[in-house]
Parts: C-alpha cells; structure tokens; sequence
C-alpha cells in the first residue's frame, strides 16, 4: 500500500513540476523546479487531492471518433431518459496538420475537403452508446461545441472561419457568422474561431482565436454589441495584461457573478472578465486572475459547474508520462479552483493503459448538469473521457 502511495504521490507531483519536464515550445521556466515542488507540497498539506475519478469503459467501444475537439452537454431533462446527453465534435478522418493553413492563415484549395463522416455524435451519459449522430459534408476543421438553454447547438470551425448554430431537432445551421475560407478581424470576419458562450438572455460571445486574440459579444439577433483582446490592450500594454490575449481557446459563463472567463492558452492562464449582462457599459472590463499564469500549463478547455460553485480546467502539463531518476511522473489533466482562484486539486492523470495509447491533449472539459460528472475531450487520442465524482467522505485519486 505504502509503495502505491508513494506512486500516486510522485505521480501528481507533475502538477507542478511538469512545468519544468516537458515545458511547451522549448520554453525555460523562470522558476527552480525545487521551487515548484515546495509550493506543491505546502499546497497539498492544506488541501487533500481530490477531484472526479475516470469511469472505466465509457464510452462504449462503438463509438469511433476522429480528433475530439470539442464536448459539452445538454440542459436537464428530468422528464426523460436519460436526462441529459452528451454532445462530441470530432474531426473524423480529416485531422488537422501542418498543411491544413497557409502563412496567411487560408485554407489551400487541395484542404478544401469536408469531412464525409458524422462530425457531431450525441452519447448516452450512462452507457456509452451513440444516441445520434449527423453532421456529415458540413464542416472542414471542427472545434468548439456548446449546447445553450434552448438545445441549440453552437458551433466553430477554424477551417472556414465561421460560427454556426443549429436548433434543437435540426441538423442544418439557422445561423452563419464568418465569410466561409475568408479570415478578417472585421465585424463580420474571424479568424480560426474557438469557441461560444450562450448567455440566458441570447446574447453570445465567441473566442476568436488562433489569430485575432479577441473576444467577440453579439445579441442574440447576431449584431454585434462589442470586443475586447490586443487590438484594445493600448500601444503602452504590458505583455502581460489582461487584455494581451494570445489564443483565447475557452469560455465559460458564470452568469450570477456577471463574469465571462476564458482561458487564454499561449499565456497559460485563465482570466475574467464583466460579461456585461447585468451593466451593460462594463462589458470587458478586467475582473480577476482564476488560474495564475503558468499554474497548471496550457489551458485549453473550461467549464463552469453551478452546482459546486467551481471551474474546471483542462490544461496541458505534458502529452505523457515523463521519466525522471527512475520515477514515471503521471501528469493531471485536469483542476478545479473555486472562483476565488483558490486551487482545490488535479485530477485526470494520463494512466499507463491510456499511456500505452500515444499522446495525450486535454482540448475541452464539459460539467454535466446534475454536478456529478464530468467530460474531457482528448485530441491526440481521439477519445471522451467520463470523470464522476465519489462520495463526499471517500479521498481518492484520479
């Protein structure tokens, strides 16, 4: 038991350190590793580890997917069974590559391709099984999925740099935003667009992206109300201001606190801002720091969990396990902070079976709408993964 533990331990101990072993891009940490691993260790004598454990064999082995980019949920429904389902976009068998863009940021005419496949799969919470599937011959480089109150589906393709909805019991999009292949940093153009977030009251707001480091706000009729990123950080910002996005790949809406967060990855961070729903004049300001740069890698996916009062964070440590003086050190692919910025815990370690598999990267996390369960898209192994959490008195590791 005693040799267990201290694996599980050296195993999480990646939460901080992994900074250090596989650092993205050729990047040098400006921290000792001793140094992260004495704040990790002070943090954990504070803090048991917790977080949601992997459920075993979910989703069922007939469900074949291609890069998983993006999942999230609908709304509950207590009326039927089950009572909600859960919403994967994949990429089939066209994954993204090197030559899917040019310098300009233009799909070439030989990409221009769609993906033949169902790129939308909606799946049994429960057992796995695909309960649908369409979204064949629509898309070229499927990203981001969001599901909003009314059961429309949004969605971004980074392909055609466009912004899509489809209603509820419709496979075809009412609403198209973006000149298709056309990248801009207009009002009506995006360039390789993330992600969506639906507000109650239909306004929306869309990361884009990979090249403009904005974020967009629209009315629910599609005009749009307003933005914020680097083309409104001022000449004198400092690298690191708030407003000094570099690929916001993630939103999350947390509508009580009037607060639209995005994950803002190249800087390894996770930020704020004032939604603008209840004051509308305050839209974009700067709130608070939920995840400190650097604190758990490359955040590419997050997901708000009402229930628990807490944000989840996918985020890159490493891609695989990293060896080190005979130890393999497991890296968490997943955190919870409260929405103070008070890290609670990482979870989601890359477990040697799923090692075994290639690597790793978390690129979207989804919270169920009960609070109990929670999903993450992985793209290099193009898979879903399905984390629940245990009884309020068990600690455990996952």
């Amino acid at each position: 038991m005693a040799a267990c533990m201290n694996w599980l331990v050296l195993s999480v101990m990646v939460a901080i350190a992994g900074r250090v072993l596989s650092m993205p891009r050729g990047q040098v940490p400006d921290v000792p590793m001793a140094e992260f691993l004495t704040d990790y260790l002070n943090r954990q004598q504070r803090l048991p580890l917790s977080g949601p454990m992997e459920v075993p064999d979910w989703p069922s082995s007939d469900v074949v997917l291609g890069q998983v980019s993006g999942v999230d949920v609908t709304p509950l429904n207590s009326d039927v069974t089950p009572s909600y389902a859960v919403v994967v976009f994949h990429r089939g068998d066209k994954p993204w590559t090197e030559g899917t863009f040019d310098e300009h940021n233009v799909m070439p005419e030989s990409e221009r391709h769609n993906i033949t496949q169902d790129t939308i799969v909606v799946i049994h919470p429960d057992t796995g099984d695909v309960m649908e599937s369409f979204g064949a011959d629509m898309f070229y480089v499927p990203h981001g999925v969001t599901v909003d109150k009314d059961w429309n589906l949004w969605l971004t393709d980074v392909g055609t740099h466009q912004v899509m909805r489809i209603p509820k019991k419709e496979t075809v999009p009412d609403l198209i935003l973006g000149e298709k292949f056309v990248p801009g940093n207009d009002d009506t153009h995006f360039c390789k667009p993330t992600d969506v977030a639906v507000a109650n009251n239909g306004d929306f707001f869309v990361s884009d992206g990979y090249c403009n480091s904005r974020v967009v706000k629209f009315s629910k009729e599609g005009k749009v109300i307003g933005h914020f990123g680097k083309d409104t950080a001022g000449e004198d910002a400092a690298p690191d201001s708030p407003y000094m996005l570099n690929v916001p790949h993630s939103l999350a809406l947390v509508e009580h606190l009037d607060l639209l967060c995005v994950a803002d990855r190249e800087n390894q961070r996770v930020l704020c801002y004032n939604a603008g729903l209840k004051e509308p004049e305050k839209f974009g300001e700067f709130n608070r720091t939920l995840v400190p740069g650097r604190e758990v890698g490359m955040p590419y996916g997050i997901a708000y969990n009402p229930k628990e009062d807490v944000m989840y964070v996918a985020a890159l440590l490493s891609q695989q396990p990293v060896w080190s003086q005979g130890f393999s050190y497991s890296p968490a692919r997943a955190f919870t902070y409260d929405m103070e910025g008070s890290y609670l815990g990482g979870w989601g370690y890359i477990l040697p079976n799923e090692a075994e598999q290639g690597p790793s990267i978390p690129h979207d996390i989804a919270a169920s709408p009960t609070g109990l369960d929670v999903y993450m898209a992985d793209v290099l192994q193009q898979a879903v993964h399905k984390f629940t959490q245990a009884p309020a008195d068990r600690k455990y590791y996952g």
